[in-house]
């Protein structure tokens, strides 16, 4: 089967041979599938790349959901309110329009922009601390190596083992860096292959489209009259089923199954609008 964005070999884990024959406890297959990759040479998969803007997409459309849900759950309550009520239904719907875009287009560039930020920020904390154990294991490479070796000592590893293990990775200094930086530090080298600019992009078309779904419904009654005769019911009800949806794709990243991570995102965006109405509810008696 064609994967032009790579995500089988990045999101669908739960779906690969492997896992498959882990879950069955397939011994077999799961032979076969490591003769497969011992057999083959290694390649680099570019379009993991691809694989994470996908993820990105879905996870930042989630989110825009279950805010234009969670605003509209607190306008639905509203406009039962006497501040609603001086309203007409048009004049109800282009509220609800432009506060969901506003609250859209602000929020879905503020998220994409702070996550670029921190993604530079870990960029150069890593930098920096790969070069400083570039220039302590310059400079002074017993004392590194004996990090490494009481270290795993501490997990288990007999000392004559890890000194004969780590002696052998220290024989290439750069791949000795690379070792301590994941197993001494707990840093993973940052994501040097997707553009940040790319990734702004896809975080604020994913959270403002799919964010706009649920004002549907708004926009009929308000250009074509059109819809229900509640239109944030309607919208509500969008909402819902297409949290569904999400959530069944990012089902796609994970083991959850489809319909089960699809009902966990709906119940979120449920208990969210809940949440909304009660304390629109509550302000809605206290001020007005």
């Amino acid at each position: 089967m064609v994967d032009p964005f790579g995500i089988t070999s990045l999101g669908l884990r739960a779906r690969s041979p492997a896992v498959a024959a882990f879950q069955s406890q397939n011994l077999e297959a799961s032979r076969d599938f490591h003769r497969k990759i011992t057999d083959e040479p290694h390649r680099t998969n570019t379009k993991k790349t691809y694989a994470k803007y996908v993820e990105t997409g879905i996870c930042h459309g989630s989110n825009g959901l279950i805010h234009s849900t969670v605003l509209l759950a607190s306008l639905a309550s509203l406009s039962n309110s006497p501040l609603g009520a001086s309203l007409s239904p048009q004049a109800e719907s282009l509220l609800s329009i432009i506060i969901v875009v506003v609250a859209l287009v602000s929020t879905g560039f503020s998220l994409a922009f702070s996550n670029v930020v921190k993604k530079q920020e870990y960029k150069a904390f890593y930098e920096m601390e790969k070069r400083r154990e570039s220039w302590e294991t310059e400079n002074f490479l017993e004392g590194e190596q004996k990090e490494m070796v009481e270290l795993y000592q501490a997990r288990g590893v007999p000392r004559a083992d890890a000194e004969v293990i780590v002696r052998l990775l220290s024989k290439d200094k750069k791949i000795f860096v690379d070792v301590m930086m994941k197993e001494e530090l707990e840093l993973m080298p940052p994501d040097e292959v997707s553009s940040p600019l790319t990734h702004v992009a896809v975080t604020c078309l994913s959270f403002a489209a799919c964010g706009l779904l649920p004002v549907l419904p708004q926009l009929a009654r308000l250009f074509w009259h059109a819809g229900c005769a509640n239109s944030m019911l309607a919208s509500l009800f969008v909402s819902y089923v297409a949290l569904f949806v999400a959530g069944s794709l990012k089902s796609l990243f994970t083991v959850t199954i489809w319909w089960k991570s699809g009902l966990q995102l709906t119940l979120n965006g449920v208990l969210g609008s809940l949440v909304a109405l009660l304390a629109t509810k509550l302000c809605c008696s206290v001020f007005l």
